[in-house]
């Protein structure tokens, strides 16, 4: 856990972004979602099957007891009471296994991040870096901290009720009234919870996380466009220093193995040689260009990811807020079970306002670049440079939209959160009013 005590000290190591989604990674690893780097097959054997028994153990066979549940329901809080972790956990499934299937491509964005070509080169930039580290690790304790809450109360609700009853709505193939077998089934039904919120929790905050680097990233851009022209701007001996000291990084897409510094130190090269036939100026517009090629494709990368499972996650919390709203408003004469509605009811909320909030950052970040390409020192421009810095403007005119979705696409800000807030209130009200007639 030293890693945690260095973002709560301040203590940030920029050249290791991914040690702000450490604890993320830690979860993937032991939930069989991140195997380990190695070339031993009896390794990668047991990994393998590890991570498929914590799936159907943990996942399936604890979905079907909640399906299995709607064959003996009597009205409709039963419903409400049953749908609304249903929901939660189909939704999980399809996530979980996006997320097991893609892998290796989530695997290689993350060496991406590692990379020199996102390494920051002076202390403006360490800032930003530092800024995105931050907010990824307090975006994933923002959803860590309701999730344990609603577990807590989840778990020590039933001791509080005038009968023991388990905490989820499930059905089993026998009974639980004999005192052993209802505590091995709690047991269970506790620890499913867990697993549900630990694959919850650490898919979702990584792919926020990746987001938030990348808006990072988007930042670091316009600082640089602002230095072009001025004798403080990216030097070479920079460049070269930091890809000197950082290993080879690899990306894997579409089953083709790039060497990302070794592609940069290629690409340096060439803009060297831009420099000496056509100006320092003109070099630095490229470079510029090269990094948000890279940028533009590193978000396309992550949008084609989990595009899926964020559009997932979004329909249904539109219909989990509702159902729990419900459930809130009808159980006023308990206060235990309105207590841990709140909770999950504020887990849910904030699960999806972290990727709104963050998608908007991106859109906000990438629309500020054109202003700052006004703070070069474009005065100084030659012919050449000058057009080639328009040319550019042109093309960053366009916001970088992280969109969610495959027919039907939501982009990720806060209009489409306010937009999922207002749906899942008019399905609330409508419910609400069948349920009182």
């Amino acid at each position: 856990m030293e890693s945690a005590y260095k973002f709560f000290g301040g203590e940030v190591n920029t050249k290791h972004p991914t040690e702000s989604f450490f604890l993320q990674l830690w979860y993937l690893k032991r939930l069989g979602l991140w195997a380990p780097e190695t070339d031993n097959k009896l390794i990668q054997t047991l990994y393998t099957i590890w991570s498929y028994f914590y799936r159907w153990f943990f996942l399936y066979l604890y979905t079907f007891t909640q399906i299995m549940f709607f064959t003996d329901v009597e009205d409709m809080m039963d419903v409400a009471e049953g749908f609304f972790l249903l929901m939660t956990q189909i939704t999980l499934l399809y996530k979980v296994e996006k997320f097991y299937s893609n892998r290796h491509r989530i695997k290689a964005c993350e060496r991406i991040l590692r990379s020199s070509l996102f390494c920051p080169q002076n202390e403006e930039e360490d800032a930003v870096i530092k800024e995105s580290m931050i907010l990824t690790f307090t975006f994933g304790m923002a959803f860590l901290v309701p999730a344990v809450i609603t577990i807590s109360s989840w778990a020590i609700m039933p001791f509080f009720e005038e009968k023991m009853h388990l905490p989820i709505a499930a059905w089993y193939p026998y009974s639980t009234e004999n005192p052993w077998i209802f505590t091995l089934t709690y047991i269970y039904q506790i620890y499913g919870i867990l697993m549900s919120a630990s694959f919850n929790v650490s898919t979702d905050t990584f792919a926020s996380s990746m987001i938030s680097h990348a808006n990072g990233q988007v930042q670091r851009l316009g600082i640089q466009l602002k230095k072009i022209g001025y004798s403080d701007g990216i030097s070479n001996k920079d460049m070269k220093k930091d890809l000197k000291a950082l290993r080879a990084n690899y990306m894997t897409r579409e089953n083709k193995i790039v060497k990302v510094d070794e592609q940069m130190k290629e690409i340096n090269k060439k803009i060297d040689a831009l420099k000496e036939k056509h100006g320092e100026n003109y070099g630095e517009v490229i470079r510029c260009i090269v990094y948000h090629e890279n940028i533009l494709s590193f978000c396309s990368e992550i949008q084609d990811i989990f595009k899926g499972p964020i559009f997932a996650q979004i329909m249904a919390s539109t219909i989990i807020i509702c159902m729990t709203c419900f459930l809130l408003v009808n159980q006023s004469s308990n206060p235990g079970a309105a207590a841990s509605s709140v909770s999950y009811l504020l887990t849910m909320v904030t699960q999806i306002l972290l990727f709104c909030w963050i998608g908007n950052e991106v859109i906000y970040s990438s629309y500020r670049l054109t202003e700052q390409a006004y703070f070069s020192n474009f005065q100084s421009f030659d012919k050449k440079a000058a057009k080639a810095l328009i040319l550019f403007m042109q093309r960053v005119s366009k916001d970088i939209n992280i969109m969610a979705g495959m027919i039907f696409e939501v982009t990720l800000s806060l209009p489409s959160f306010m937009g999922i807030m207002k749906s899942s209130y008019s399905y609330f009200a409508v419910l609400n009013t069948v349920q009182n007639k």
